[in-house]
């Protein structure tokens, strides 16, 4: 291999990990439902880890990602789904 093709590959690796970075992030915002960014009330678990709204909750029937909408507790709280 000359210098320019392993000049070539390095470049070629960089790329490929930035696009998997960037594709993780976009995956793992929409599972958990982009939480950051939402405003107002929020879906929380037990141990108070935002992991949604809970408008976000209620038109996803009830359930964001890995979690779900429980109605006992106020304000409404997700728990892990079972």
């Amino acid at each position: 291999m000359n210098k320019k093709a392993v000049e070539m590959s390095i470049q070629t690796v960089i790329v490929i990990v930035l696009v998997l970075l960037v594709l993780f992030f976009l995956v793992y915002f929409l599972i958990y439902g982009g939480s950051i960014f939402n405003s107002g009330l929020t879906c929380e678990d037990k141990k108070g880890t935002c992991v949604g709204s809970v408008a976000e909750c209620d038109q996803n029937g009830g359930t964001i990602g890995p979690w779900k909408c429980d109605d006992k507790t106020q304000p409404k709280c997700c728990i892990p789904l079972k």
